[in-house]
């Protein structure tokens, strides 16, 4: 793997664009929101050179917690390290700023759905554990529920 940098930065349209690639992943829905979120949420970059190969998007959720909102890496790049860099990462710059938890939302394993599934196991290995799963979690679907898994920060 070619060296991978991770940083802060405002490269909201190649984020869109690899998000856009993904569609197992992004749905119009998806794509919608991220675009909202890309304006007012902090976005970090993965980058072999100058180019995106993934990002992270992150909600100030008050002074000490805060929460990933997307999590992208290209196709070609997955399976590779590159998520939990970008999650290990850009966490340990929040950490430095005094941020003390964070969390993430995604579909709950009461939804049994394989994909999602990876996405819990990719987060447990980091060290979140489940906090607790909303069924209908406001603005979501009642076929849909919400698993909130959270860590300590640093990682």
């Amino acid at each position: 793997m070619q060296n991978i940098r991770i940083e802060k930065t405002d490269k909201k349209d190649e984020a869109l664009k690899l998000a856009k690639e993904l569609s197992d992943f992004f749905n119009e829905d998806g794509i919608k929101s991220l675009e909202h979120d890309l304006e007012n949420h902090e976005l970090y970059g993965a980058f072999i050179d100058n180019r995106l190969i993934g990002f992270i998007t992150f909600r100030k959720a008050d002074i000490a917690t805060t929460e990933i909102s997307w999590l992208a890496v290209k196709t070609e790049y997955q399976n590779q390290g590159v998520g939990s860099k970008l999650v290990r990462n850009s966490l340990s710059i929040f950490s430095d700023n005094y941020y003390k938890i964070c969390y993430v939302k995604t579909l709950a394993e009461t939804a049994k759905d394989d994909g999602y599934f990876k996405t819990r196991a990719f987060y447990k290995k980091l060290g979140f554990n489940t906090l607790e799963i909303i069924s209908p979690y406001p603005g979501w679907t009642k076929e849909n529920p919400c698993q909130i898994l959270a860590t300590a920060l640093p990682l």
